[in-house]
């Protein structure tokens, strides 16, 4: 390029602002994305409480999927009230849009396709964890989860000795057609295609019942049952989806009455603060000795006492 005598060439302009300023404009523009996406969030939730109003067909007290909280390949269907993944890999999560701090609650699930997920209940703190999006419940720190096809029990991340007991009648099927010992490494499936999970959430004493109920009734026979204790201060019910076709219902959430509570075992032993717990204040026996020294003690008392009275 040429120039003309007398005349300096200047750079041509950069399309792009430099390097620390872009740093600069980014760190600036960050509360703004946080606030946007707060907002996003809590326009989806409202968008959920205005929808459910609107459906005639849906009851305003049963609680739905929450959109918001959808994993990879999950999608609602039946107006919320149902769940669904259809991948050939991975792992997809969704979880129901309300929150349980207090009181004791009992949530039914119907699992309608699939036996490889994961249910149970989440913290408060899971969602701010987007890594965790990716990976079963089983993994997460903030989760309290039964696999339902081995009846594992997973708390916080780390595998438990609890398990989910197969129902006694899928037992004896399996004792039959594999006889000695042999059944007990035999395929089993927990919670089959059409089993009816209930979920009682206590959080007076932080602890999980998770029952495999005969039929939708309240009152139907419980065929297996677990009770997991160490939950998060703020749970939600959460279903994580795993790969083929899955699909999950919620039937009913509903207040427990004090017959499904866990009792607490009667005392064999009184405690310090029972009421009927007092103790007798120890017997103080002077012997004749001690009486006696405690005579002259009182009499040189009374002496001194004297002595001062007549200034002596």
């Amino acid at each position: 390029m040429t120039t003309a005598p007398g005349l300096v060439s200047e750079p041509a302009p950069s399309l792009f602002p430099p390097r620390g300023e872009l740093e600069a404009q980014q760190e600036k523009a960050k509360p703004a994305v946080l606030r946007c996406d707060s907002l996003t969030r809590a326009f989806n939730m409202r968008l959920e409480q205005v929808s459910r109003v609107s459906r005639a067909v849906v009851d305003p007290s049963l609680p739905l999927w929450s959109s918001a909280t959808l994993g990879d390949s999950v999608c609602l269907q039946e107006g919320g009230t149902s769940v669904s993944r259809l991948a050939e890999a991975g792992w997809g999560h969704a979880l129901l849009d309300r929150w349980l701090r207090h009181g004791v609650t009992s949530v039914m699930l119907q699992v309608e396709e699939g036996h490889d997920m994961f249910v149970g209940v989440v913290g408060s703190n899971f969602l701010p964890s987007a890594s965790e999006w990716d990976a079963p419940l089983s993994d997460s720190r903030h989760a309290v989860v039964v696999h339902t096809r081995t009846g594992k029990v997973f708390h916080k991340g780390a595998p438990s000795l609890l398990a989910l007991p197969l129902p006694m009648d899928q037992a004896k099927v399996l004792r039959r057609q594999f006889p000695k010992e042999a059944h007990k490494a035999a395929p089993r499936c927990v919670v089959r295609r059409g089993s009816i999970v209930r979920l009682i959430i206590d959080m007076v004493n932080h602890e999980l019942t998770l029952e495999l109920l005969s039929s939708p009734e309240e009152t139907a026979d419980v065929q297996s049952s677990v009770v997991i204790d160490g939950l998060p201060l703020e749970v939600g019910v959460a279903v994580s989806l795993g790969a083929g076709k899955q699909r999950v219902r919620i039937m009913g959430l509903t207040g427990v009455n004090d017959d499904f509570r866990p009792r607490i075992p009667p005392k064999m032993l009184s405690d310090l603060w029972d009421d009927d717990h007092v103790i007798k204040p120890l017997r103080i026996s002077r012997s004749r000795q001690s009486r006696e020294l405690a005579d002259r003690l009182q009499h040189s008392l009374e002496l001194i006492k004297t002595a001062q009275e007549c200034n002596i």
